[in-house]
């Protein structure tokens, strides 16, 4: 069961790590176009 769940928080903080980043990166993307055509 240990195991399982350290797994599991494993798995999630992965995914959370890999959501923020996608955020940040879509986040500097938008801030670079808007600095650009504005």
């Amino acid at each position: 069961m240990r195991m399982f769940m350290d797994g599991v928080l494993v798995s999630i903080m992965k995914g959370r790590l890999k959501s923020g980043l996608y955020f940040q990166t879509a986040l500097f993307h938008t801030a670079a176009t808007s600095s650009i055509s504005g």
